[in-house]
Protein backbone atom coordinates (compact mmCIF):
# COMPACT_ATOMS: atom_id res chain seq x y z
CA UNK A 1 0.00 0.00 0.00
CA UNK A 2 1.33 3.53 -0.97
CA UNK A 3 1.15 6.54 1.27
CA UNK A 4 -1.39 9.10 0.31
CA UNK A 5 1.62 11.54 -1.03
CA UNK A 6 3.05 8.52 -2.90
CA UNK A 7 -0.14 8.05 -4.70
CA UNK A 8 -0.25 11.23 -5.81
CA UNK A 9 2.89 11.81 -6.67
CA UNK A 10 2.76 8.82 -8.48
CA UNK A 11 -0.76 8.92 -10.29
CA UNK A 12 -1.68 12.13 -10.27
CA UNK A 13 2.04 14.03 -10.54
CA UNK A 14 0.75 16.07 -7.52
CA UNK A 15 1.58 16.90 -4.16
CA UNK A 16 -0.56 16.89 -1.06
CA UNK A 17 -1.76 19.85 0.80
CA UNK A 18 -1.62 18.79 4.52
CA UNK A 19 -3.04 22.03 6.06
CA UNK A 20 -1.00 23.10 9.47
CA UNK A 21 -3.83 23.94 12.32
CA UNK A 22 -1.82 26.04 13.79
CA UNK A 23 -1.68 28.40 10.72
CA UNK A 24 -4.43 30.88 10.84
CA UNK A 25 -4.83 30.55 6.97
CA UNK A 26 -4.80 26.62 6.64
CA UNK A 27 -7.40 26.13 10.06
CA UNK A 28 -10.09 25.79 7.95
CA UNK A 29 -8.45 22.72 5.98
CA UNK A 30 -7.20 21.19 8.97
CA UNK A 31 -10.85 21.16 10.21
CA UNK A 32 -12.21 19.90 7.11
CA UNK A 33 -9.82 17.20 6.62
CA UNK A 34 -9.69 16.07 10.43
CA UNK A 35 -13.56 15.87 10.38
CA UNK A 36 -13.65 13.56 7.48
CA UNK A 37 -10.83 11.48 8.53
CA UNK A 38 -12.13 11.41 11.91
CA UNK A 39 -15.80 9.96 11.09
CA UNK A 40 -14.57 7.54 7.98
CA UNK A 41 -12.51 5.77 11.18
CA UNK A 42 -14.25 2.65 11.23
CA UNK A 43 -14.48 2.21 7.61
CA UNK A 44 -12.43 -0.58 7.65
CA UNK A 45 -15.76 -2.34 9.31
CA UNK A 46 -17.14 -3.02 5.70
CA UNK A 47 -16.61 -5.32 3.41
CA UNK A 48 -17.32 -6.62 0.04
CA UNK A 49 -18.89 -9.76 -1.45
CA UNK A 50 -15.33 -11.08 -1.58
CA UNK A 51 -14.53 -10.72 1.81
CA UNK A 52 -12.09 -7.56 1.64
CA UNK A 53 -11.94 -4.75 3.88
CA UNK A 54 -12.57 -1.23 2.54
CA UNK A 55 -9.65 0.60 2.72
CA UNK A 56 -9.52 4.35 2.64
CA UNK A 57 -6.84 7.26 2.18
CA UNK A 58 -7.95 10.40 1.94
CA UNK A 59 -6.53 14.12 1.90
CA UNK A 60 -6.12 17.75 -0.12
CA UNK A 61 -4.36 17.74 -3.20
CA UNK A 62 -1.97 20.72 -4.10
CA UNK A 63 -3.63 22.28 -7.59
CA UNK A 64 -5.57 25.32 -8.33
CA UNK A 65 -8.41 23.57 -9.68
CA UNK A 66 -11.77 23.31 -7.57
CA UNK A 67 -12.23 19.82 -7.97
CA UNK A 68 -12.57 16.16 -6.24
CA UNK A 69 -12.50 12.65 -6.87
CA UNK A 70 -12.05 9.16 -6.03
CA UNK A 71 -9.51 6.78 -7.35
CA UNK A 72 -8.22 3.29 -6.10
CA UNK A 73 -4.65 1.27 -6.37
CA UNK A 74 -3.48 -1.62 -4.83
CA UNK A 75 -6.44 -2.65 -2.36
CA UNK A 76 -7.13 1.05 -1.40
CA UNK A 77 -9.60 4.22 -2.11
CA UNK A 78 -8.28 7.18 -2.61
CA UNK A 79 -10.56 9.94 -1.60
CA UNK A 80 -8.47 13.61 -3.09
CA UNK A 81 -9.91 16.84 -2.84
CA UNK A 82 -8.28 19.74 -4.41
CA UNK A 83 -7.40 22.68 -1.69
CA UNK A 84 -9.08 25.03 -4.56
CA UNK A 85 -11.83 23.41 -4.18
CA UNK A 86 -12.34 24.29 -0.28
CA UNK A 87 -11.14 27.71 -1.19
CA UNK A 88 -14.14 28.26 -3.79
CA UNK A 89 -16.84 26.51 -1.33
CA UNK A 90 -16.06 28.55 1.24
CA UNK A 91 -15.82 31.79 -0.73
CA UNK A 92 -19.95 31.27 -2.11
CA UNK A 93 -20.99 30.08 1.18
CA UNK A 94 -19.90 33.36 2.78
CA UNK A 95 -21.71 35.00 -0.20
CA UNK A 96 -24.96 33.11 0.74
CA UNK A 97 -24.53 34.89 4.28
CA UNK A 98 -24.76 38.25 2.70
CA UNK A 99 -28.18 37.49 1.00
CA UNK A 100 -31.00 38.21 4.32
CA UNK A 101 -33.04 34.90 3.21
CA UNK A 102 -30.07 32.70 4.02
CA UNK A 103 -30.78 31.61 7.64
CA UNK A 104 -32.56 34.64 9.30
CA UNK A 105 -32.78 33.31 12.44
CA UNK A 106 -28.76 33.76 12.54
CA UNK A 107 -26.97 37.09 13.34
CA UNK A 108 -28.58 40.62 11.99
CA UNK A 109 -29.91 38.82 8.84
CA UNK A 110 -31.82 42.43 7.94
CA UNK A 111 -28.94 44.75 8.05
CA UNK A 112 -27.41 42.36 5.14
CA UNK A 113 -27.29 44.17 1.61
CA UNK A 114 -28.67 40.81 -0.41
CA UNK A 115 -26.07 41.91 -3.58
CA UNK A 116 -27.26 40.49 -7.06
CA UNK A 117 -23.72 39.47 -9.07
CA UNK A 118 -23.71 39.90 -13.10
CA UNK A 119 -23.08 36.42 -15.15
CA UNK A 120 -19.19 37.42 -15.12
CA UNK A 121 -19.12 37.50 -11.43
CA UNK A 122 -19.77 34.10 -10.15
CA UNK A 123 -19.78 33.53 -6.10
CA UNK A 124 -17.19 31.33 -5.30
CA UNK A 125 -14.39 31.58 -7.84
CA UNK A 126 -13.65 35.23 -8.10
CA UNK A 127 -10.62 34.44 -5.47
CA UNK A 128 -9.68 31.71 -7.71
CA UNK A 129 -9.79 33.40 -11.19
CA UNK A 130 -7.43 37.07 -9.38
CA UNK A 131 -4.83 34.28 -8.04
CA UNK A 132 -4.66 32.57 -11.91
CA UNK A 133 -4.73 35.65 -13.55
CA UNK A 134 -2.80 37.75 -11.19
CA UNK A 135 -5.62 39.80 -11.35
CA UNK A 136 -6.16 43.15 -8.55
CA UNK A 137 -8.61 43.25 -5.80
CA UNK A 138 -11.45 45.70 -6.29
CA UNK A 139 -12.29 46.14 -2.54
CA UNK A 140 -15.74 48.09 -3.52
CA UNK A 141 -16.74 44.78 -5.18
CA UNK A 142 -14.79 42.68 -2.76
CA UNK A 143 -17.04 44.18 0.14
CA UNK A 144 -20.45 42.72 -1.23
CA UNK A 145 -19.52 39.71 -1.01
CA UNK A 146 -18.97 39.50 3.11
CA UNK A 147 -21.71 39.41 5.52
CA UNK A 148 -22.05 42.88 7.14
CA UNK A 149 -22.89 40.50 10.62
CA UNK A 150 -19.54 39.00 12.24
CA UNK A 151 -22.06 36.18 13.79
CA UNK A 152 -23.64 35.70 10.02
CA UNK A 153 -19.76 35.42 8.90
CA UNK A 154 -18.62 33.25 11.47
CA UNK A 155 -21.93 30.70 10.44
CA UNK A 156 -20.64 30.79 6.61
CA UNK A 157 -17.88 29.48 7.80
CA UNK A 158 -19.21 26.35 9.51
CA UNK A 159 -21.72 26.27 6.33
CA UNK A 160 -18.68 25.82 4.36
CA UNK A 161 -17.47 23.29 6.11
CA UNK A 162 -20.83 21.45 6.04
CA UNK A 163 -20.67 21.74 1.83
CA UNK A 164 -17.21 20.13 1.93
CA UNK A 165 -18.42 17.47 3.93
CA UNK A 166 -20.61 16.64 1.32
CA UNK A 167 -18.47 16.74 -1.27
CA UNK A 168 -15.88 14.12 1.15
CA UNK A 169 -19.01 12.03 1.49
CA UNK A 170 -20.20 12.23 -2.32
CA UNK A 171 -16.48 10.56 -3.45
CA UNK A 172 -16.64 8.41 -0.47
CA UNK A 173 -19.44 6.79 -1.47
CA UNK A 174 -18.16 6.51 -5.48
CA UNK A 175 -16.38 4.14 -3.15
CA UNK A 176 -18.41 2.68 -0.52
CA UNK A 177 -20.89 2.07 -2.92
CA UNK A 178 -18.94 0.40 -6.01
CA UNK A 179 -18.45 2.45 -8.66
CA UNK A 180 -14.56 3.21 -8.80
CA UNK A 181 -14.13 -0.27 -8.42
CA UNK A 182 -17.24 -1.01 -11.31
CA UNK A 183 -15.65 1.71 -13.60
CA UNK A 184 -12.01 0.04 -13.06
CA UNK A 185 -13.29 -2.98 -14.21
CA UNK A 186 -15.79 -1.31 -17.06
CA UNK A 187 -12.28 -0.57 -18.46
CA UNK A 188 -13.73 3.19 -18.06
CA UNK A 189 -12.11 5.62 -16.59
CA UNK A 190 -10.32 4.66 -12.89
CA UNK A 191 -11.00 7.97 -11.31
CA UNK A 192 -13.98 9.68 -10.83
CA UNK A 193 -14.01 13.22 -11.25
CA UNK A 194 -16.59 15.03 -9.48
CA UNK A 195 -16.57 18.51 -11.88
CA UNK A 196 -15.80 19.28 -15.43
CA UNK A 197 -14.23 16.87 -17.80
CA UNK A 198 -11.83 19.60 -19.04
CA UNK A 199 -10.83 19.54 -15.12
CA UNK A 200 -8.96 16.44 -15.41
CA UNK A 201 -11.03 13.37 -16.41
CA UNK A 202 -9.42 10.74 -18.90
CA UNK A 203 -11.34 10.06 -22.29
CA UNK A 204 -13.79 7.03 -21.85
CA UNK A 205 -12.13 3.91 -22.90
CA UNK A 206 -14.61 1.27 -23.43
CA UNK A 207 -15.91 0.94 -27.28
CA UNK A 208 -18.74 -0.89 -26.92
CA UNK A 209 -20.57 1.95 -25.30
CA UNK A 210 -22.46 4.47 -26.65
CA UNK A 211 -22.14 8.28 -25.58
CA UNK A 212 -25.58 7.99 -24.54
CA UNK A 213 -25.31 4.87 -22.26
CA UNK A 214 -21.76 6.19 -20.84
CA UNK A 215 -23.50 9.46 -20.07
CA UNK A 216 -26.42 7.78 -18.83
CA UNK A 217 -24.13 5.37 -16.54
CA UNK A 218 -22.60 7.81 -14.96
CA UNK A 219 -25.22 10.07 -14.50
CA UNK A 220 -27.04 7.39 -12.28
CA UNK A 221 -23.81 6.83 -10.16
CA UNK A 222 -23.53 10.56 -9.29
CA UNK A 223 -27.01 10.63 -8.15
CA UNK A 224 -26.63 7.94 -6.27
CA UNK A 225 -23.61 9.22 -4.86
CA UNK A 226 -25.08 12.52 -4.00
CA UNK A 227 -28.18 10.54 -2.67
CA UNK A 228 -25.44 7.80 -0.39
CA UNK A 229 -24.04 11.62 0.56
CA UNK A 230 -26.66 13.11 2.05
CA UNK A 231 -28.10 10.45 3.86
CA UNK A 232 -24.85 9.93 5.78
CA UNK A 233 -24.68 13.68 6.77
CA UNK A 234 -28.21 13.51 7.98
CA UNK A 235 -27.22 10.75 9.69
CA UNK A 236 -24.00 12.63 11.31
CA UNK A 237 -26.33 15.30 12.59
CA UNK A 238 -29.50 12.75 13.34
CA UNK A 239 -27.09 10.31 16.19
CA UNK A 240 -25.02 13.49 17.48
CA UNK A 241 -22.04 12.43 15.75
CA UNK A 242 -21.16 15.86 15.00
CA UNK A 243 -17.21 16.27 15.86
CA UNK A 244 -16.66 19.92 14.60
CA UNK A 245 -17.42 22.10 18.01
CA UNK A 246 -18.06 25.31 16.32
CA UNK A 247 -20.97 23.79 14.87
CA UNK A 248 -22.35 22.08 18.12
CA UNK A 249 -22.84 25.98 18.99
CA UNK A 250 -26.45 25.81 16.71
CA UNK A 251 -29.50 24.39 17.86
CA UNK A 252 -30.12 21.16 15.89
CA UNK A 253 -32.45 22.70 13.39
CA UNK A 254 -30.15 25.15 12.41
CA UNK A 255 -27.87 22.56 11.61
CA UNK A 256 -29.96 20.38 9.51
CA UNK A 257 -31.26 23.76 7.59
CA UNK A 258 -27.50 24.38 7.03
CA UNK A 259 -26.80 21.02 5.61
CA UNK A 260 -29.62 20.62 2.88
CA UNK A 261 -28.94 24.20 1.80
CA UNK A 262 -25.30 23.61 1.76
CA UNK A 263 -26.07 20.34 -0.39
CA UNK A 264 -28.82 22.00 -2.54
CA UNK A 265 -25.96 24.63 -3.44
CA UNK A 266 -23.32 22.28 -4.11
CA UNK A 267 -25.08 20.75 -7.30
CA UNK A 268 -25.46 24.51 -9.08
CA UNK A 269 -21.56 25.45 -7.23
CA UNK A 270 -20.14 22.13 -9.88
CA UNK A 271 -21.68 23.75 -12.90
CA UNK A 272 -20.19 26.73 -12.22
CA UNK A 273 -17.09 25.23 -11.93
CA UNK A 274 -17.69 23.57 -15.16
CA UNK A 275 -18.74 26.86 -16.55
CA UNK A 276 -15.04 27.96 -15.39
CA UNK A 277 -13.33 25.05 -17.28
CA UNK A 278 -15.32 26.39 -20.44
CA UNK A 279 -16.81 22.95 -20.14
CA UNK A 280 -20.38 22.40 -21.14
CA UNK A 281 -20.59 18.49 -22.57
CA UNK A 282 -22.62 17.02 -19.47
CA UNK A 283 -20.91 13.50 -19.85
CA UNK A 284 -19.67 13.41 -16.79
CA UNK A 285 -22.93 14.32 -14.41
CA UNK A 286 -26.50 15.27 -14.26
CA UNK A 287 -27.64 18.80 -15.05
CA UNK A 288 -28.00 20.93 -11.86
CA UNK A 289 -31.58 20.89 -11.37
CA UNK A 290 -31.75 17.11 -12.00
CA UNK A 291 -29.38 16.46 -9.28
CA UNK A 292 -31.57 18.84 -7.19
CA UNK A 293 -34.50 17.30 -8.14
CA UNK A 294 -33.07 13.60 -7.06
CA UNK A 295 -32.22 15.51 -3.49
CA UNK A 296 -35.23 17.37 -3.15
CA UNK A 297 -37.25 13.94 -3.76
CA UNK A 298 -35.08 12.20 -0.98
CA UNK A 299 -36.01 15.28 1.20
CA UNK A 300 -39.61 14.97 0.68
CA UNK A 301 -40.16 11.29 1.08
CA UNK A 302 -37.87 11.51 4.57
CA UNK A 303 -40.24 15.03 5.62
CA UNK A 304 -43.20 12.60 7.53
CA UNK A 305 -42.00 14.24 10.89
CA UNK A 306 -44.05 17.47 11.34
CA UNK A 307 -40.97 19.31 12.12
CA UNK A 308 -38.89 18.21 9.26
CA UNK A 309 -41.53 19.24 6.47
CA UNK A 310 -41.75 22.50 8.61
CA UNK A 311 -37.90 23.11 7.96
CA UNK A 312 -37.91 22.19 4.75
CA UNK A 313 -41.19 24.38 3.34
CA UNK A 314 -38.99 26.87 4.99
CA UNK A 315 -35.41 26.08 2.73
CA UNK A 316 -37.67 25.77 -0.74
CA UNK A 317 -38.61 28.90 0.28
CA UNK A 318 -34.91 30.25 0.64
CA UNK A 319 -33.99 28.73 -2.56
CA UNK A 320 -36.45 29.80 -4.60
CA UNK A 321 -35.96 33.69 -2.99
CA UNK A 322 -32.10 33.01 -4.36
CA UNK A 323 -33.32 32.25 -7.65
CA UNK A 324 -33.57 35.87 -8.35
CA UNK A 325 -30.23 36.32 -6.53
CA UNK A 326 -28.22 34.13 -8.31
CA UNK A 327 -27.35 34.31 -11.91
CA UNK A 328 -28.24 30.51 -13.63
CA UNK A 329 -29.63 29.25 -10.51
CA UNK A 330 -33.14 27.64 -10.61
CA UNK A 331 -34.73 26.01 -7.88
CA UNK A 332 -37.47 23.98 -9.82
CA UNK A 333 -40.01 21.85 -7.51
CA UNK A 334 -41.09 19.96 -10.51
CA UNK A 335 -38.78 18.16 -12.51
CA UNK A 336 -37.73 15.00 -13.77
CA UNK A 337 -34.89 13.44 -11.64
CA UNK A 338 -32.40 11.01 -12.99
CA UNK A 339 -33.51 8.08 -12.38
CA UNK A 340 -31.55 5.47 -10.33
CA UNK A 341 -33.42 2.48 -10.16
CA UNK A 342 -32.04 0.49 -13.11
CA UNK A 343 -32.00 -3.38 -11.63
CA UNK A 344 -29.30 -4.76 -13.97
CA UNK A 345 -27.11 -2.33 -13.03
CA UNK A 346 -27.43 -2.54 -9.22
CA UNK A 347 -26.42 -6.43 -10.18
CA UNK A 348 -23.44 -5.12 -11.62
CA UNK A 349 -22.68 -3.24 -8.93
CA UNK A 350 -23.41 -5.99 -6.16
CA UNK A 351 -19.87 -7.55 -6.10
CA UNK A 352 -18.33 -4.41 -5.81
CA UNK A 353 -20.11 -2.74 -3.04
CA UNK A 354 -18.96 -2.11 0.44
CA UNK A 355 -21.36 -3.36 3.30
Amino acid sequence: MLLFSDFVQRRHQAKIFEPDPAKPDEQIFAVSQASFRNLIGKADMFRNASGDHLRVQAGFVERLTPDAFADFDDGVHYVMMHQALLATIIEFAVFLFTQSVVMPDIGKAHDEASPVLGLDQPPGLQALRITIEAASIDPAQDRVRIPHCEERHRAAIYMGLLMSRFVWFHELAHCINGHVLFMRNQRLSGSLISAAAALGLVTLKNPKRSAEDQRRLRHILETDADLTALDWLLRIQNGDAENIQGLLAYDAAQRFKMTIIGTYMMTWLFEEYQRFADQTDDLTHPAPRARLAALTGMMREAATHPSVNSAMGEIEETLIKLETQLPGFQFVSEIDAVMIDDPALDAALEPYRFR
